[in-house]
């Protein structure tokens, strides 16, 4: 079995606990490396404003048309967000959770249908996805 220099351990730890080593990232030590990605520091970083759900309209092509572009900005503005928050982020992992529980769930705006409460369920994830999960709620 072949054995990793600290440089290749260290950037092993960024490609597993986040997205990859920015940079300067590999200057740091593994151990100091591994207490960093493991104890985050949490964000700060505001939510986006989507403004008000979008109505469901009747009939009227152009009420639905107009309705379809608001929905469309509001997805878009919440995918940007969410992308650019897990480039810039400090605390990698809670973010690399945050993506593994949305794709674990398989949510997506397609089937939702409101970037509100996929913001909702973001939030939450990240919130939530470092839990421990060794103990149970008594039943």
């Amino acid at each position: 079995m072949a054995t990793l220099d600290e440089s290749a351990a260290v950037r092993r730890l960024h490609d597993r606990l986040g997205f990859g080593p920015r940079p300067g990232d590999l200057a740091t030590g593994f151990a100091a490396t591994a207490t960093a990605l493991l104890n985050p520091t949490p964000d700060a970083v505001p939510a986006p404003n989507l403004g008000a759900p979008v109505a469901r309209p009747g009939k009227d092509a152009a009420a639905r048309k107009q309705a379809a572009q608001a929905l469309a900005q509001q997805e878009l503005t919440l995918v940007g967000w969410w992308l650019d928050r897990m480039v810039t982020t400090i605390a990698p992992l809670a973010e690399r959770l945050t993506w593994f529980w949305h794709g674990h769930f398989a949510t997506s705006e397609q089937k939702v249908r409101s970037p509100q409460l996929m913001l909702r369920q973001n939030e939450t994830f990240r919130q939530q996805g470092l839990g421990d999960f060794t103990r149970w709620p008594d039943r």
